[in-house]
């Protein structure tokens, strides 16, 4: 049943026994539909508690498995005998007397619970049943609702015939209703200490703990006392701790067999384990802050200074409300440890949450990565994650996300299934000590340039984590030739010659960069191709963050034409004749001659901007665009460590 994503038009068979590994008591049993599974955990062990609707009585012929579920035959035993194939009814008279009777009984017995205090719910739902089941039904419902032996139950169970099966109830129901007007009696005389006889009464529906099928001799605990007990120790605040007592009323006088019962108790459980008056002791020292942010990150100028800000507003009011922080940026960029850094500066405890919901559906299981564990039974094996590619975003969401929070070694170590909702670690560590390994920091930089391209840090940190695992292999060969040596020395010499790694460290230069990473990924030519006149660098924003664009320009014998490809949008092209035409009006403050001022009107002009597959437009390429123009013309280099963004205008002014 877990298994399945859904109970529609499941049913199974329910036989009853003492225990999982006795024999059944009886062959007859109740085909029953399952509308509800609820799991129940107390202390530590996991039961589970079905809410089924009964079908009909049927016979076992015999068992076909037993293991690791019981299947078997069955003969069908219920039928309607009140109605033939014509659909006309016919009743024994006899038997019509004895069903006149248990109807007048029944509302007798309910109108007796409604005077003894039943919840009101209860007596509208058991009258609504009474009113609308047939005939033939009533025992099995009385049979139900009434706390009954367990060889009573099962002499009704085992009635097959609807008149036996009524003269069998009818007596317990009789019982049931003499039981409770001597309590009746007993409970308006004004006596406090009055025992009934079991035999005499039994109480509707007492309420009971769900338990094991091992667990029957055991006294069940007391729940409802117990969350009494909570709710009185949990301080709660007043609107909470009126609603905690509300529901508390309600459990009190429902059964256990309905659904509501373990969601109220649920629901009150969630309340009382809330910390409502449970708060950190803020440590705000906005000096401190400011170093821990330096040292936590690199740069973010602007956004350190907010969060300060930020915290520096909360030092002089402790009682401020928000407002509230949202980082926005791409992945890596450190918005996670940054929020992390500022609980670390208040002294709070940290909670990263995923928004994404937790699977609540019958059936529904930890994820692949806890499963494989489980199977496994170690939690550092080698796990292989197989066709990726096959993976799609669909309406369970996006797995990318979900591979982003085991694969980050920012995330990973407390990775979150969304059905054991705790975290789990599933990070990995190289084993290095700090003086084995020295990166300097220009082979930092030409990771940095020429092997990442990103936004965040996520790519360097990996990259950084395969020179980590090759200088472990370093380390591990040089120690196995360490032991040898020592081993030899010690069988000439007798002595041991001792070797601390400490004085070799192994240090990661350029060479060593290509022959643990490959050759370079981005090459950067800036300054080679920066050596002639008439080529500039513009930025371009793209998903990544942003690149460098260069443009191009070079100029003709012709008649004044301006001709420019790359693949331009209108607005770019614009930009460029706007440039032009800047250029023409103003060439002595470019520093042009009269004879270049003269020469641009008869010279054709071509400006390309490179990477012509990639569609281009926007107005902010205008400053690239002249200042090409103007090196040009000038025969002037631009400068090879500066690029530039923004649109111009007619006057030449420089909009941001």
């Amino acid at each position: 049943l877990l298994k399945r994503r859904t109970l529609q038009s499941t049913i199974i068979g329910v036989l009853p026994r003492l225990r999982q590994d006795e024999e059944l008591i009886s062959q007859t049993g109740t085909a029953a539909l399952v509308v509800q599974i609820t799991g129940i955990s107390s202390n530590g062990e996991q039961s589970y508690s079905l809410l089924l609707t009964g079908l009909c009585r049927f016979r076992v012929d015999s068992i076909e498995q037993e293991h690791p579920y019981c299947i078997t035959k069955i003969t069908q035993l219920d039928r309607l005998p009140f109605v033939k194939e014509n659909g006309s009814q016919e009743i024994d008279q006899d038997l019509a007397n004895v069903v006149d009777s248990f109807r007048t009984s029944t509302k007798e017995f309910i109108d007796m619970l409604s005077q003894l205090g039943t919840a009101y719910p209860i007596i509208a739902k058991l009258k609504n049943m009474v009113n609308s089941l047939p005939a033939e039904r009533l025992p099995d419902l009385i049979a139900s609702v009434t706390k009954l032996s367990f060889d009573e139950k099962l002499q009704i169970l085992n009635a097959v015939e609807v008149g036996d099966r009524f003269k069998k109830t009818l007596p317990l129901l009789l019982k049931q209703i003499e039981g409770l007007k001597l309590l009746q009696k007993h409970g308006s005389s004004g006596t406090n200490s009055v025992v009934i006889p079991k035999s005499k009464v039994q109480p509707l529906m007492t309420p009971t703990r769900t338990r094991d099928l091992n667990d029957f001799n055991d006294e069940p605990e007391d729940e409802v006392a117990e969350l009494q007990q909570k709710i009185n120790n949990a301080n709660l605040p007043p609107p909470a701790l009126k609603a905690a007592k509300t529901e508390l009323k309600r459990l009190k006088k429902m059964p256990p067999q309905l659904p509501d019962y373990s969601v109220t108790r649920n629901y009150l459980e969630w309340m009382v384990d809330l910390p409502w008056n449970k708060s950190t002791q803020d440590k705000l020292d906005i000096n401190k802050a400011k170093i821990d942010l330096d040292e936590d990150h690199f740069g973010m100028k602007e956004l350190k200074k907010r969060v300060l800000e930020y915290l520096a507003v909360r030092q002089l009011r402790n009682d401020l409300k928000g407002p509230i922080l949202c980082f926005v940026g791409p992945p890596g960029v450190g918005k996670t440890s940054v929020g992390r850094s500022i609980a670390k500066t208040l002294g709070r405890e940290f909670l990263r949450q995923n928004f994404s919901w937790r699977r609540t559906y019958i059936g529904s299981m930890p994820g692949r990565i806890i499963q494989g564990l489980k199977n496994i039974g170690v939690n550092n094996p080698v796990f292989l994650l197989d066709e990726v590619d096959k993976m799609s975003k669909g309406i369970h969401g996006d797995p990318a996300a979900a591979l982003l929070e085991v694969l980050d070694p920012e995330q990973n170590n407390t990775f979150t299934d969304h059905y054991l909702n705790v975290p789990f670690d599933l990070s990995q560590q190289h084993g290095l000590r700090n003086d084995q390994l020295d990166i300097p920091s220009s082979t930092i930089k030409v990771i940095v340039s020429r092997y990442t391209r990103e936004a965040g840090v996520r790519s360097l940190e990996r990259k950084l984590g395969a020179i980590c695992r090759a200088a472990a292999i370093k380390i591990a060969e040089r120690s196995i030739d360490n032991s040898n040596d020592e081993s030899k020395e010690k069988n000439k010499d007798s002595k041991v010659i001792q070797r601390n790694d400490k004085l070799n460290p192994i240090t990661v230069d350029e060479s060593a960069l290509k022959e643990i990473l490959g050759p370079h990924l981005y090459e950067h030519e800036v300054s080679q191709r920066l050596t002639s006149p008439g080529i500039a660098v513009g930025l371009a924003w793209t998903a990544m963050g942003g690149e460098i664009l260069f443009v191009e320009a070079s100029k003709m014998a012709g008649d004044g034409k301006l001709k420019l490809t790359g693949h331009l949008g209108d607005v770019m092209r614009e930009s460029a004749y706007l440039a032009l035409t800047w250029l023409k009006s103003h060439a002595d403050q470019c520093g042009l001659s009269k004879t270049d001022s003269e020469s641009i009107s008869k010279l054709d002009i071509h400006i390309h901007f490179p990477a012509g597959a990639v569609e281009k437009d926007g107005p902010s390429a205008g400053v690239t665009i002249t200042t090409v123009l103007v090196s040009l013309f000038s025969a002037k280099c631009v400068r090879s460590d500066t690029a530039m963004t923004g649109e111009i205008t007619l006057r030449g002014l420089v909009l941001p």
